[in-house]
């Protein structure tokens, strides 16, 4: 939201100008009257249109500092090729009307300064270091952009850490799950690098593997997340005015660290575990296993030349 501003009726067209405000519908306010202009985009989110009656009376919550009923006249919109984020948004009233009104009276005077073209970095200056005092507030466009950049810079360091603890702890869990995974696939891997396969080459395969799990359940997420974003921008924000960039790339950036994450961990657990991986060793113990077992569940079968009988067979390595 933004405070409503009290502008002589001689200077509302040199506000509208500098804001790159135009018209859209109603009709421009008069001078002395409870009558003011609104950005579309207010109106939109207000639900508001030419006639109608705002003030604490008709909505407290809404309009808290509107102590008597004003009426709209007319709904301004920019300029469609200015970026949404460059668009003014204001709400002009009768600096007349304010001036002479009793209940407004005891108020903070303010100014409104508009620069030429060129001289918007000396007025800054002017306004920050010769104006400034304990008895001035300056709000220049500067300060505004240093503060909303400081406040975006807090808001990343937060997700930063929040991702950084979201990593940590994907890293833990997906490498405990790999650590079983690969335990039981030990004897696969014992065989392949027995016959002949490098344990490099079989790391990078492993890694590969969690890659792309890693890989389609970030894009999931990600598509997920995009569309539950679209969905609530289209039902709730668009219709009010509010702008929002679902193709920002911040998401993406915040997101990286967590696969990545997650796929060195599974390399580690793969180094780790052929640093102490014994091919010879882990295939005789599961001949041995293998024999065991056989031995004490040997059953027959009404059809034991069947391909499902074939597949359920007990395989010994002994011999390779």
């Amino acid at each position: 939201s933004s405070p409503m501003l009290g502008i002589r009726q001689d200077d509302v067209q040199a506000v509208l100008d500098a804001c790159n405000l135009r018209l859209r519908e109603g009709r421009m306010l008069r001078p002395n009257t409870n009558e003011f202009l609104i950005s579309a985009e207010h109106a939109r989110a207000l639900n508001l249109k030419p006639g109608d009656e705002i003030g604490r009376g008709v909505d407290e919550e809404h309009y808290p500092n509107i102590l008597v009923p004003m009426v709209l006249v007319g709904v301004l919109e920019n300029d469609p090729d200015i970026a949404p984020a460059a668009r003014a948004q204001v709400s002009i009233a009768s600096y007349e009307y304010l001036a002479n009104h009793e209940l407004y009276r005891p108020r903070n005077s303010g100014l409104l300064v508009i620069s030429h073209q060129g001289r918007k970095e000396a007025v800054d200056t002017w306004l920050e270091v010769t104006v400034s005092s304990s008895r001035t507030r300056i709000e220049t466009a500067a300060q505004r952009a240093a503060r909303l950049q400081h406040s975006q810079q807090m808001l990343q360091l937060v997700l930063g850490v929040v991702d950084g603890l979201v990593a940590i702890v994907a890293a833990l869990v997906v490498g405990a799950i790999n650590q079983i995974a690969l335990t039981r696939r030990m004897t696969e891997l014992g065989i392949l690098n027995a016959i002949g396969y490098q344990r490099n080459t079989l790391i990078r395969r492993l890694t590969f593997e969690t890659a792309v799990i890693a890989a389609i359940g970030f894009f999931a997420g990600l598509s997920l997340a995009w569309l539950i974003l679209s969905g609530i921008d289209a039902i709730l924000y668009e219709p009010q005015g509010v702008v929002i960039d679902t193709w920002a790339l911040a998401p993406f950036v915040f997101a990286v660290p967590i696969p990545c994450t997650v796929v060195l961990s599974a390399w580690i657990g793969a180094v780790k575990l052929f640093q102490r991986l014994d091919a010879v060793t882990i295939m005789d113990r599961d001949s041995a296993s293998t024999e065991a077992c056989h031995r004490r569940s040997v059953t027959s079968s009404s059809q034991p030349l069947s391909s499902h009988t074939f597949y359920l067979r007990p395989v010994s390595y002994t011999h390779l």
